[in-house]
């Protein structure tokens, strides 16, 4: 616990200092620190400053005050090489993300991400990578979350060359509606990546509209020679307005009538951007929704028991039913 104070310390320090290029004293870093409510003497201060400029930090004396103390300061960048420079923001960024890295066990490009995190690392001095190593060990993530889970590797980037060289694509591609398998030849747009999923951005050609295929849905791609080109754009507006995004996650229009009184949670609470609702002369509510029913939503309905009624659509009354059996096994 302690060594993570310290760290907690350091890294207060170093934001510190990077806001007074003119230097402080270890007396003026003792009053900032102690206002954000680190409490220890002015030793510990000089003692921190030190393993700071033994991490391999750019950190050096600037001159004295009026009272002769000596001004500690901090060069805003850190070179990784003569090409690659990191300010100490963007240093401690890097860990951060690398340590996000557990979520794309299963995505199909983690491989190629770790090689590159794994050359800039290779960069960095022996002291720095052991300094923010520490710090990055600060930080847990939910080790049940997964980014891009069942993509096809090969497929994926077969998609992503399509979408870099204009070219067109067909793509073998299951309706997640019906489950029926349709081949599609497309004109690809770009690739979003939305709530853990991945999803090409595409116009349908026998369709004459713009649609988003969820990659995950997708078995088979192949790049056509055929070149790609078109008017039919989506506006950089719209590629990221989170009003498009219910029509990106394998979307479903949901409705549920809430028997009266209704629960303040419910009527308050809004689990998506297209919630809407329609109040009845008797009291009940009807909740309408277009999004992506996942396990969350399924347990959310049934907390609700008997004063909910899911009016549409069916497959999310077969999820239901099939929990409320499970439970009701675990009692007989």
């Amino acid at each position: 616990m302690a060594r993570n104070n310290q760290v907690s310390r350091i890294y207060r320090i170093l934001n510190i200092l990077e806001g007074a290029p003119q230097g402080l004293t270890a007396g003026d870093l003792h009053g900032r620190l102690s206002s954000r409510g680190f409490e220890y003497d002015k030793r510990t201060v000089y003692r921190d400053l030190e393993a700071i400029k033994k991490a391999g930090f750019p950190l050096d004396i600037k001159g004295e005050d009026e009272n002769g103390g000596k001004r500690w300061a901090l060069d805003k960048v850190s070179k990784v090489s003569s090409q690659l420079v990191f300010d100490l923001k963007e240093l401690f960024g890097f860990f951060l993300a690398k340590s996000l890295m557990t979520i794309l066990d299963e995505a199909p490009f983690k491989q190629d991400l770790g090689t590159a995190f794994q050359k800039i690392e290779e960069k960095l001095s022996d002291k720095k990578k052991s300094f923010l190593s520490e710090l990055s060990e600060c930080f847990i993530f939910d080790e049940y979350s997964r980014w891009a889970v069942g993509v096809n590797g090969e497929m994926f980037y077969t998609v992503l060359s399509a979408c870099f060289e204009k070219h067109k694509l067909k793509i073998r591609h299951e309706d997640p509606e019906t489950g029926e398998i349709h081949w599609k030849v497309l004109g690809p747009q770009h690739i979003k990546l939305l709530s853990g999923s991945v999803f090409l951005v595409a116009e349908v050609f026998d369709e004459k509209e713009i649609r988003a295929f969820c990659l995950r849905r997708v078995s088979k791609a192949f790049m056509l020679a055929e070149p790609y080109a078109t008017n039919f754009k989506v506006d950089s507006n719209e590629r990221s307005s989170s009003q498009n995004d219910a029509n990106l996650v394998d979307s479903q229009k949901v409705v549920l009538e809430f028997k009266p009184p209704v629960n303040s949670e419910v009527l308050q609470c809004k689990r998506h951007a297209s919630q809407h609702f329609i109040k009845k002369s008797d009291g009940t509510v009807e909740v309408h929704y277009n999004m992506r029913i996942d396990a969350s939503f399924v347990y959310w309905v049934l907390s609700h028991g008997p004063r909910v009624k899911i009016l549409e659509p069916r497959t999310l009354i077969d999820r239901v039913i099939n929990q409320a059996n499970a439970i009701t096994k675990i009692y007989e």
